[in-house]
């Protein structure tokens, strides 16, 4: 597999730097090709330091490396678009990896605001708490939120789940 550096190098003759190296890292990452990824991306927030995509993206390859740097990469991109409730998700799921369950929760309830018919954020919600042995939080969030949101038979599996464990 070519170097990011020869790809680079070639963006730059063409003078379309600034969106292929993002194309090339989303191609990268597809392929399994993680650090080559990482790696594009790092040089398109370097390029295009204003774009709030890069350091998404930058932050979802981190998070095959270095769960730290990937907390920092998302709390950074919040500045660039703070209403883009997928970012929260995916801070929240990785703020629960790392073990920070009460920051987890602000970000899955920052998202559950931004998108309030979102299932997702719900769901963080129920297996954190779930998590930390909340279980009767967990089925009340579920069940409280069924209607309202696009909750769907397997979240009620989950649900039924939580019940049947609070009777253990």
């Amino acid at each position: 597999f070519f170097q990011a550096e020869d790809g680079i190098r070639d963006y730059k003759v063409t003078g379309v730097q600034t969106c292929a190296l993002p194309i090339l890292g989303m191609l990268c990452y597809a392929h399994e090709f993680r650090h080559e990824a990482l790696d594009c991306f790092q040089q398109a927030v370097r390029l295009d330091p204003q774009q709030f995509r890069w350091r998404y993206y930058k932050g979802i390859v981190e998070e095959d490396f270095n769960l730290s740097d990937a907390a920092e990469t998302y709390r950074n991109a919040q500045r660039y678009r703070p209403n883009y409730a997928p970012l929260y998700m995916r801070y929240g799921n990785l703020l629960v990896r790392l073990n920070r369950p009460e920051e987890a929760r602000r970000k899955y309830l920052q998202a559950a605001e931004l998108a309030p018919r979102a299932a997702d954020p719900l769901l963080g919600l129920a297996r954190l708490e779930m998590s930390l042995g909340n279980l009767g939080e967990a089925e009340q969030r579920l069940q409280k939120d069924r209607k309202s949101t696009r909750l769907n038979s397997s979240h009620l599996v989950i649900s039924y789940a939580v019940f049947c464990l609070k009777k253990k």
